[in-house]
């Protein structure tokens, strides 16, 4: 019993921070994306 809770607790400890990778790549993307088109309204 005491290892399927501790298998679930480290596969939901796992998720949280593939969760967390995930939402840190997607604000690295927007800022580039935000960046991109600071640089392309300077150029025009």
């Amino acid at each position: 019993m005491s290892s399927a809770v501790a298998a679930l607790l480290t596969q939901s400890n796992w998720f949280a921070r593939f969760r967390a990778q995930c939402a840190h790549a997607w604000q690295l993307h927007l800022r580039t994306c935000e960046m991109v088109a600071e640089s392309r309204r300077d150029l025009f």
